[in-house]
């Protein structure tokens, strides 16, 4: 009986796993800065940029046109781009970590098209691309 309990038990964390592995995987796409710097230059109507970074960040520089909303506040003010939920958004930070789990949070959040940069501003600026002080 115990046994069975524990091999029950750990099937049932397996899934558990996998569904919210498989569940991240499918909720946003990680596009590179390339990708993004393609989007933007196409002059796509509707694509919102967030830096989810702190104030302090984003006065060192950011992408022109981007909105600020710190990752530690989205929460609170994720009603600031609800306008934004069947439109394009990418999300950037400084690596990529902090806007990864920006965009889980939207998409579990009702956002449908949400892209995060992967490499953040650093692989951005790495590339040569404009940054905005």
């Amino acid at each position: 009986m115990k046994k069975t309990f524990k091999i029950l038990l750990s099937l049932l964390f397996i899934s558990t796993l996998l569904s919210a592995s498989y569940g991240a995987a499918e909720s946003y796409k990680d596009i590179s800065p390339r990708q993004v710097k393609n989007m933007l230059n196409k002059g796509k109507k509707g694509v919102m940029l967030l830096d989810v970074r702190t104030s302090g960040e984003y006065k060192t520089g950011h992408l022109k046109n981007s909105i600020l909303i710190p990752i530690q506040v989205l929460e609170k003010r994720i009603n600031e781009i609800s306008a934004f939920k069947d439109k394009e958004l990418i999300i950037y930070c400084a690596v990529g970590g902090r806007s990864s789990r920006a965009a889980t949070y939207l998409t579990n959040n009702g956002f449908n098209k949400v892209y995060n940069m992967s490499g953040g501003i650093n692989a951005w600026s790495r590339l040569g691309y404009e940054i905005e002080q």
